[in-house]
Parts: C-alpha cells; sequence; structure tokens
C-alpha cells in the first residue's frame, strides 16, 4: 500500500510542476508584462529643465491616468537609467500612448 502512495505523491508533484512550467511558458509567450515593457514606439523627448523631475514629468504626461509610479517606472527603464536621477539639459524619452 506504500507503493502506491508513493506513485500517487510522484503523479500529484510531476503534475503540479508541469502545470506551472506550462503556465510561465504561456507567460513568456504571450508577454504579460507588456505594461511595463520599455518597448514603446510612441515617445516625445523632453529636455529637462531646472527644478524637474521624474516625478513631475511623468504626472504631467501620464495620458493612460496610470499610477504615477508605474509611469516613473516606465520612463527610467524607456531612457535605460540606473535611478530616476536627471538634471538641466537632459532629453529624455517619454511615452505618448
Amino acid at each position: 500500500m506504500k507503493e502506491v502512495y508513493k506513485k500517487h505523491n510522484y503523479r500529484v508533484s510531476f503534475f503540479t510542476l508541469t502545470v506551472i512550467l506550462g503556465l510561465l511558458a504561456i507567460g513568456l509567450i504571450t508577454n504579460i508584462n507588456k505594461a511595463y515593457s520599455s518597448t514603446y514606439k510612441k515617445y516625445k523627448i523632453i529636455t529637462v529643465d531646472k527644478g524637474d523631475t521624474i516625478w513631475q514629468i511623468a504626472k504631467e504626461n501620464n495620458y493612460n491616468n496610470q499610477d504615477i509610479r508605474k509611469v516613473v517606472y516606465i520612463i527610467t527603464r524607456l531612457n535605460k537609467m540606473e535611478n530616476a536621477k536627471i538634471h538641466p539639459g537632459d532629453t529624455i524619452k517619454v511615452p505618448i500612448e
């Protein structure tokens, strides 16, 4: 009887692992994380003025009424920035879609 129980456990574990791997594969194929993608086709270029912050720029250019933190993240990813520091005279891409 113990043999049967072990086989059942292996089958359940294998099935669970297969389902999880399948869902991960589907997620990668369909690109579920599209909201944080840095491949925006439409963007505008902004020149940073004295006193500007990424937060302020994100708030002014939040066309889809998204969470501002998300827009800040998208801007930093789109511009391949290591952090959110900007300086007067910098030019940054801001998504418009």
